[in-house]
């Protein structure tokens, strides 16, 4: 597969850690600490960065990821807070029990 387009993988930048898929129709969890960029006077001063536990399994620790990671994003101001999407890439998935909680340093 190409280049992070695997399950949890990080669009055109890196494959996850370890793959840790269960078989179709079993139900997945994800747990994801995701930290915003930093600006200050309009300007990106940290990256945004993920973490990702997949199955229990962690297979991403602190990935940096460029503002301009994606090319179908929804453009505006990246310092701005947005939606959260789910994508689905057209298959049948069901999203429940999801949380948003603040990270608190």
């Amino acid at each position: 597969m190409a280049r992070g387009f695997d399950m949890m993988g990080t669009r055109r930048q890196a494959t996850p850690r370890v793959n840790a898929c269960k078989a179709p129709t079993i139900r997945q969890s994800h747990d994801i600490d995701l930290r915003a960029p930093g600006f200050q006077a309009g300007e990106e001063v940290a990256s945004a960065r993920v973490s990702v536990d997949h199955n229990g399994l962690p297979i991403r620790e602190g990935v940096e990821i460029p503002v301009d990671n994606t090319t179908a994003g929804l453009g505006g101001d990246p310092s701005a807070p947005g939606p959260i999407l789910l994508q689905d890439h057209g298959n049948p998935v069901q999203f429940r029990n999801i949380w948003l909680l603040p990270l608190v340093d």
